[in-house]
């Protein structure tokens, strides 16, 4: 799987943004506003629009405009008196219809490569480095997120004896993943034991995809080895422990710092993120390309006013998870969301050459 680099889309999940066609003069009032407001902060009156519009009309077709915008949910005005902003779906119009996103540096993509090429060939290892590169160069949390999928299967499983009543399990998937698993036997294995254990693992489980190791399904298989059943079937429960851990979805969360500095009330949002389910539940759904996916769109009240700019990575045949960043909805589109198409590409890409 390849992330374009060149072209990131939002995911719209109303309707009616999609389907909404604005004159040109209120696109280019919408986007002057949005603009100027990722990086104010403050609300955009008329008057600041008449010194930078092209060909500006006057002040009171600009305040009829900015109030047809207000009453298409475009903008808002948070006091009588003040200026307006944008809202959500103001937002939203932006970045998909817009925006123009801005090419990367290549000292920078030089720099990330770098600091990939350094981090350890392990899944895990490597898919955090690039979360914690990608916060650094955004100013944002970061995530990163394994995905569970039913089609990914044991590929190899090896067995190490690590003393006298300790086998440690190494297992790597056809998607790339590893898992580990120390188990601990009530009987002293030698060497000819560990070896029937191995080639027990070894035709029984490896080639089958994850959800077919169950619980049941590994006990009928230790039961086939005989006069050492007894002895390997007290081991099953933690090699099917091993087994739930490598498939099932996970997220984690780098760079949190820059969540203390950017908000001032993060508590609500760590214990949403902490409780995972919900937030995976959103990146979850099919992604081809870097996307934005608005807060205020999923229900999650700790999401209200913040977005997720979210890329695929995975090895070639396997969509193996996500990565992205969390912040405002003032946060940079044009800059972040070719970070983040940058870093999933080249994840990907070292995935697929570790895989290989």
């Amino acid at each position: 799987m390849y992330v374009s680099t060149r072209k990131c889309r939002v995911l719209i999940i109303r309707k009616e943004v999609r389907e909404l066609e604005l004159t040109p003069r209120k696109m280019a009032i919408l986007e002057a506003i949005v603009k100027y407001h990722i990086a104010t902060g403050e609300p955009v009156g008329s008057k600041w629009l008449t010194g930078v519009l092209e060909n500006a009309p006057s002040s009171a077709t600009l305040r009829n405009e900015m109030s047809d915008l207000c009453s298409l949910g475009f903008l808002a005005q948070p006091h009588t008196s003040a200026g307006r902003i944008p809202t959500s779906k103001g937002y939203e119009f932006y970045v998909s219809r817009l925006m123009s996103e801005d090419a990367l540096p290549e000292q920078l993509k030089e720099t990330v490569d770098e600091q990939l090429k350094m981090a350890s060939q392990d899944t895990e290892t490597l898919t955090r480095a690039a979360a914690e590169i990608l916060s650094n160069i955004t100013g944002l949390p970061a995530f990163y997120a394994k995905l569970n999928d039913d089609r990914v299967a044991l590929k190899r499983v090896e067995v190490m004896p690590m003393g006298a009543h300790l086998l440690m399990l190494v297992a790597f998937t056809s998607d790339g993943r590893t898992g580990n698993k120390l188990l601990k036997t009530a009987k002293y294995f030698d060497s000819d034991a560990v070896k029937r254990f191995s080639l027990l693992i070894k035709t029984g489980v490896e080639g089958k995809t994850l959800n077919e190791l169950t619980v049941g399904n590994l006990q009928n298989i230790f039961l086939r080895s005989g006069a050492d059943a007894l002895d390997f079937l007290p081991l099953v429960s933690a090699f099917a422990q091993m087994i739930n851990d490598i498939g099932k979805s996970d997220i984690n969360l780098c760079g949190e710092h820059n969540l203390y500095l950017a908000d001032a009330s993060p508590a609500e949002f760590i214990s949403f993120m902490d409780k995972k389910e919900g937030i995976l539940s959103i990146i979850e759904r099919p992604l081809s390309q870097a996307t934005v996916i608005f807060g205020s769109d999923t229900g999650y009240r700790a999401l209200i006013s913040r977005c997720l700019a979210v890329a695929p990575f995975g090895t070639k045949d396997f969509p193996l998870g996500r990565i992205g960043v969390i912040g405002s909805t003032r946060m940079s589109y044009d800059r972040i969301l070719p970070s983040v198409a940058y870093l999933a590409l080249r994840l990907s890409e070292l995935m697929n050459e570790n895989f290989d």
